[in-house]
């Protein structure tokens, strides 16, 4: 019976450190779906002026129409996006003044986080600030008509026989923007307003340039998908 003392002693003695070493070494929860990333698919309503003062036909005017944008968050809070704008003017002018404006473009950025709450999983509430600089083509151009959509590449603009030479150019785009989103589930809903500038680079043949430079501050609403990883 003594003997059988020490030896239960011992055996307990032995036994704390290994729970403890094996508590210490179980590995880690993983962190919730969602938490460090996001991958977002919008429809985009744009609202822009052109302001181009300068130009030999047209005047600076409202323009709106849709687009598509794809935006990627990594999980440092930088990210990238990518999008597709076709906007246009549809004012009432007379006849001899009838140069509706279509800007067509095509913007690349990054994208950084400025602020998120709530969880990033799938069936929770989130909100998230960016901040955003892009670079992007841009295509100007006027018509005699031109149809907005509230739907991606609906916008519609021609011109018929025997009209005046219209303005037709392409330009490097410069952007920024501030912006903000909400999600729940797979649905997310975003604001942003911005300003860009372009520089004309080149003049459709038979055509008239765009001013260079010229200007278009701009707002955007986006509702689509938004996939957390």
């Amino acid at each position: 019976m003594k003997r059988l003392v020490p030896l239960a002693f011992v055996a307990a003695c032995t036994m704390v450190p290994a729970r403890a070493l094996a508590q210490t070494s179980a590995p880690t929860p993983s962190a919730a779906p969602g938490s460090w990333g996001e991958a977002s698919l919008t429809v985009v309503e744009r609202m822009e002026y052109l302001s181009v003062a300068g130009a030999e036909v047209g005047k600076s005017d409202l323009a709106r129409g849709p687009g598509l944008e794809l935006r990627f968050m990594m999980p440092v809070g930088w990210g990238a996006y990518y999008r597709y704008n076709d906007v246009a003017t549809a004012a009432q002018r007379p006849p001899s003044e009838q140069f509706e404006w279509e800007h067509q473009e095509w913007m690349f950025g990054v994208s950084r986080r400025l602020m998120r709450v709530g969880r990033g999983e799938m069936w929770s509430f989130r909100a998230q600030s960016t901040l955003d600089f892009g670079l992007g083509w841009s295509r100007l151009g006027t018509h005699q008509v031109c149809e907005r959509s509230y739907t991606p590449f609906g916008t519609n603009c021609y011109t018929g026989p025997k009209r005046p030479t219209n303005v037709q150019g392409d330009a490097m785009a410069f952007e920024t923007r501030i912006g903000a989103a909400i999600g729940f589930g797979p649905l997310t809903l975003g604001v942003d307003i911005g300003a860009a500038a372009y520089l004309t680079l080149l003049a459709g043949s038979n055509s008239l340039s765009p001013p260079s430079p010229f200007f278009a501050p701009s707002g955007q609403l986006r509702l689509g998908l938004a996939l957390p990883y």
